[in-house]
């Protein structure tokens, strides 16, 4: 049994890492040690691609047996309402 939880942030472009890498760093100690997060850049930077990779990277983790217990997206979208 893994003692830490696990959690992936896929993020679109760079605004969206250094926001994620600064929420990581701003936890409090005690969930510092206690929450194992990986935060990373995406290939592809559009909304689909994003999710196909977050899926991959998903399944590649629990073939190694270090599954994620969470996967976040971290993403800015434009919706054309017209």
């Amino acid at each position: 049994m893994k003692a830490n939880k696990q959690i992936l942030i896929l993020c679109e472009g760079i605004t969206e890492y250094l926001y994620a890498r600064s929420m990581q760093m701003e936890l409090p100690r005690a969930l510092q040690r206690s929450v194992s997060i990986n935060v990373s850049q995406a290939k592809q930077q559009d909304p689909k691609s994003l999710v196909l990779e977050a899926i991959k990277k998903s399944a590649a983790a629990k073939k190694d047996r270090n599954s994620y217990d969470d996967v976040w997206l971290f993403l800015i979208t434009t919706i054309n309402l017209s």
